[in-house]
């Protein structure tokens, strides 16, 4: 399993500044969710596209590559609601067999840490026994995903054939609203795709905010601590020893 996840931002944001120095990549992109068509390719398990997914939406936030991304939204899961949300697309490259590697982007904007799943399998298994990668975000956090095709392999799957991309969670302990960017299959010597400028600073602003938010909770936690161990007001003096006996000689 590969999987990179951020929860600070120096070493991204001097890879900003060296974007333009880099080689140009040559990456072969599923979905960047820059048309409505990519969003239209995802649908309910079971069902076709004239069933609207209600948790997938295009949004223009978190894109790591263009100006949109897809957004898995879903309110905090209670007893009765639906343990899995989930959606589901055949991709519009079916031949994987030429590739290294799936690569995309995970971003969790919440205060509520989430896990997003993706399945991978070809037609001759239920999606369900194919390949299954979970993807665990901490509250405002980015992941960036990477999936050796060798492990569809080893799963006995075959790369020439994949048939679904599975997305779902599982009971969400806060309300989700997971960006997810830039699917793309990658050549052996092929360079990972570099997100954008424009999604650095987001994810700065993002992080920075959380980072003010810690800072104001400890505050306020330092502030009740010191209320609780603040001693008691001192009773009041009782008179001294000698005064208390000058006191009786004059009774």
């Amino acid at each position: 399993m590969a999987l990179r996840s951020v929860s600070a931002l120096p070493f991204f944001l001097a890879a900003m500044w060296c974007v333009a120095a880099l080689p140009a990549w040559c990456e072969t992109v599923l979905f960047d969710f820059e048309t409505e068509a990519d969003l239209a390719a995802w649908h309910y398990e079971s069902r076709d596209a004239s069933v609207p997914v209600r948790e997938a939406s295009r949004v223009p936030r978190y894109a790591t590559s263009g100006q949109y991304a897809l957004q898995f939204a879903s309110p905090a899961w209670k007893p009765g609601m639906g343990e899995w949300p989930a959606f589901e697309c055949q991709p519009p490259i079916a031949d994987w067999s030429a590739y290294d590697r799936l690569v995309y982007d995970v971003t969790n904007p919440g205060a509520a840490g989430q896990s997003v799943f993706l399945f991978i399998s070809d037609s001759k298994h239920p999606t369900r026994n194919g390949l299954l990668r979970q993807t665990k975000l901490p509250s405002w956090s980015y992941a960036r995903e990477v999936i050796p095709i060798a492990e569809l392999k080893a799963k006995g799957l075959n790369p020439a054939d994949i048939h679904v991309m599975h997305l779902f969670t599982e009971r969400p302990p806060g309300d989700m609203a997971v960006c997810l960017d830039h699917f793309a299959l990658l050549k052996t010597g092929e360079a990972e795709p570099v997100p954008s400028g424009a999604f650095f600073q987001a994810l700065a602003a993002l992080q920075s905010a959380d980072l003010e938010a810690l800072r104001k909770e400890m505050g306020e936690a330092k502030a009740r601590t010191r209320q609780r161990l603040a001693p008691a007001a001192k009773p009041a003096a009782m008179p001294g020893a000698r005064a208390w006996a000058a006191r009786t000689r004059r009774c």
